[in-house]
């Protein structure tokens, strides 16, 4: 299984978007957000389908940087 974190700004699920284009998944969003994976390499998942689709060149000083929460432990229902 692979464990991923989720990334966070001032306590907040943070998600990006696209301004006039879609994510390249093909399912019609364009809000993604991003993932730390164990091997310390960063995607970009569109939260409409899940998919990963894209990947970050972060340096490991720039992913500590950054705050981080394991995606298994986030509730939704709040």
């Amino acid at each position: 299984m692979n464990k991923r974190k989720v990334r966070y700004k001032n306590g907040e699920w943070q998600d990006f978007w696209f301004k006039g284009k879609r994510n390249p998944c093909g399912c019609g969003s364009n809000i993604f957000h991003e993932e730390l994976l164990i091997n310390g390499k960063v995607i970009g998942v569109c939260n409409a389908c899940n998919e990963d689709i894209y990947e970050f060149n972060y340096t490991k000083e720039e992913i500590k940087k950054i705050e981080w929460k394991d995606k298994h432990s986030i509730s939704f229902l709040k």
